[in-house]
């Protein structure tokens, strides 16, 4: 990771800095969290984002409210989203709501 950093320039301001450590965290939990939907679920990549497209612009608010909440406070808000998968394990559906909401907080930042 260092290596990493450093081959990086810096930031040229706060703001930016602060904006590229979102935007890392995003990319990193989505990832994790498609990778532990694959492998405990067997949620593949497409059909991820095939039920992703079939989340309205309302559902996708109630999700982002859901980012400082305990992650069964926003089970209720991916029921539908985790149905469209076959989901209703508990732990699916918190990794199917950390997803989204990174999803979320990362298309915001586009």
């Amino acid at each position: 990771m260092q290596l990493a950093q450093s081959q990086c320039p810096s930031a040229p301001t706060p703001e930016v800095e602060a904006a590229s450590k979102e935007a890392w965290a995003g990319v990193v939990i989505t990832n994790w969290a498609e990778g532990e939907l694959a492998a405990r679920y067997a949620v593949r990549s497409t059909a991820l984002a095939r039920a992703w497209s079939h989340v309205s612009q309302t559902q996708r608010r109630q999700l982002a409210t859901g980012f400082d909440a305990a992650p069964e406070a926003s089970r209720g808000n991916v029921a539908a989203f985790a149905a469209e998968l076959g989901l209703t394990d508990p732990a699916a559906l918190d990794l199917l709501s950390a997803w989204a909401i990174a999803e979320i907080r990362l298309a915001a930042r586009n």
